[in-house]
């Protein structure tokens, strides 16, 4: 059975348009940065890149990244605290903590994992958490791990609230 077995295309053969488009397709040939030259020869300008500024090309800044790379590796890929505190956590905090004039702030590595954490971990007995519907997934899922005992009520509004 495997040996007749001849499996089905996941996706239609092109159509004309398709390869027209594809042959005309620009295609960049080396490094990006603002202005970045094309297989057909063309310089054009880079409306497709964050490296505005050309800063990929600064001999100081890949020295620079070089360095730190070698003191600390790709990072610690989330908030200090699971995953292990490094001192530029430490002293980005404090810096970010004494420009606001607070006590103390926490730095995270994502919005994500920032939102979905700080629901569960400020909301208590007894709290009422009032979200749209709409609200974003991360809000979604702060609200659904919150581990308060009992969990705060949540009202979701159907349909989504409306600012005007």
């Amino acid at each position: 059975m495997v040996e007749e077995w001849s499996p089905e295309p996941l996706v239609a053969p092109p159509t004309e348009l398709e390869i027209f488009e594809e042959e005309r397709r620009p295609i960049v040939a080396g490094p990006t940065g603002p202005r970045v030259k094309l297989t057909s020869g063309k310089t054009v300008t880079n409306l497709a890149s964050t490296n505005y500024y050309n800063l990929i090309a600064n001999e100081l800044i890949k020295e620079r990244a070089v360095q730190i790379l070698r003191s600390y590796g790709v990072g610690a890929c989330g908030p200090p605290n699971f995953y292990g505190t490094q001192d530029v956590h430490m002293d980005t905090e404090k810096e970010i903590a004494r420009f606001l004039g607070v006590e103390a702030c926490i730095v995270y590595a994502q919005a994500f994992s920032t939102i979905s954490s700080i629901i569960p971990a400020f909301s208590k007995r007894g709290d009422i958490i009032i979200a749209d519907r709409a609200v974003n997934f991360a809000i979604q899922k702060g609200l659904q791990v919150n581990s308060a005992e009992p969990p705060p009520r949540t009202a979701i509004a159907y349909p989504p609230l409306t600012l005007t």
